[in-house]
């Protein structure tokens, strides 16, 4: 955006030279400005913000630097997300978050199982990431498990009993996506 203040004062005040250098000066400040509340709304937003923010939030929460800038804003987005009771729910917005997948969860007796299923197929999952910010928000007593789905031919073999069950599937992008509950 640019701004032009001598378009604000009368026609007959733009020959005035020391008006324009001040205009001319102060049109330039004020460009800045608006550069600067651009960056400020663009880090209002994590996935938007630039990485001197991301640093700041990750001092804040204490959260180890990933590779990646994205990567580090989805740690910290997973981490603000977690910030309430542990339960199906945050524990699947934790993991929306991070990859931008779902999990199945449960608890039995001691431990508490969590199944990340990726987006997509080829999507890596950094798991120790995940694994810290779950780590910090479950009860002590419980064991932590988590795991990334994958499906094999195996299970899928396992899980129907001939090819016509399988032939029976909408498409092959159903028996792909095939998850096994793994707990």
């Amino acid at each position: 955006m640019s701004s032009n203040l001598i378009s604000y004062i009368p026609d007959f005040l733009h020959e005035i030279k020391d008006l324009k250098e001040l205009f001319r000066a102060e049109d330039t400040q004020i460009d800045e400005i608006y550069l600067f509340i651009d960056d400020i709304k663009d880090n209002i937003f994590i996935h938007l913000a630039d990485e001197e923010t991301i640093i700041k939030w990750e001092k804040l929460f204490k959260i180890e630097a990933a590779e990646s800038i994205s990567q580090r804003a989805n740690n910290v987005l997973s981490f603000i997300r977690g910030n309430s009771k542990l339960n199906e729910i945050t524990i699947n917005g934790i993991v929306n978050a991070a990859t931008g997948g779902s999990a199945i969860s449960r608890a039995e007796s001691n431990t508490l199982y969590v199944q990340i299923i990726p987006p997509n197929k080829n999507y890596e999952i950094n798991l120790s990431d995940i694994l810290k910010v779950l780590e910090n928000r479950k009860p002590v007593h419980l064991r932590l498990i988590v795991k990334r789905y994958y499906s094999t031919w195996d299970d899928i073999k396992n899980n129907f009993r001939t090819w016509n069950e399988i032939k029976s599937l909408k498409d092959w992008g159903e028996v792909m996506n095939y998850i096994k509950i793994l707990y």
